[in-house]
């Protein structure tokens, strides 16, 4: 059996090694959206829970913990079962996407974008351009630079965890060395 390199992945047939490469546009776009998509959903669930969700307004319902909960469990079940790689220098592409999130509630707001109880703010007390400029500029400049870093932080060591038991299972020779930051 071959080693691996940089750009191929091992996996074991019963009869023989199949190599496939990394290195292809598909494998990119994968991991670009794996990246993406795991700290949108976590980043969802947590601004859900911390800004949204009020507990004295009754109880929580199952749709409530089916969107802003269920999401995020199985998000981290994929990304722990997943043999994608994982890099903290990415984290930039969460960063960008909320931005272009941000920048989209900023713009539905101007053209005239309704909620739907039919008001103009999008998330109450954090993100209302009409009423609350300001905060809601700062909630959105906090939540894509140092939310979606802080995110993106948590995955990088959940694939730490990953690394270390599939070394301790004999899954895997890499070393902590061989993480690529």
């Amino acid at each position: 059996m071959r080693n691996s390199t940089a750009t191929e992945t091992d996996l074991i047939d019963s009869e023989s090694v199949i190599l496939i490469p990394q290195n292809t546009w598909y494998f990119k776009i994968n991991w670009l959206l794996q990246v993406i998509a795991c700290s949108a959903e976590l980043a969802v669930t947590v601004l859900f829970w911390a800004l949204e969700f009020n507990p004295m307004e009754g109880t929580v319902h199952f749709f409530n913990l089916s969107v802003h909960g269920l999401g995020a469990a199985l998000v981290i079940i994929d990304f722990m079962l997943v043999a994608n790689p994982f890099r903290l220098l990415h984290f930039i592409y969460p960063i960008l996407y909320a931005a272009v999130y941000f920048l989209f509630t900023y713009i539905y707001f101007v053209a005239g974008g309704l909620n739907p109880s039919g008001e103009t703010h999008i998330y109450r007390g954090s993100i209302d351009w009409g009423t609350i400029p300001l905060m809601s500029l700062g909630v959105s400049a906090f939540a894509a630079f140092v939310g979606a870093t802080l995110i993106h932080v948590f995955f990088f060591l959940l694939y730490l965890i990953k690394l270390s038991f599939a070394k301790c299972c004999g899954f895997c020779n890499n070393s902590f060395s061989d993480v690529y930051i």
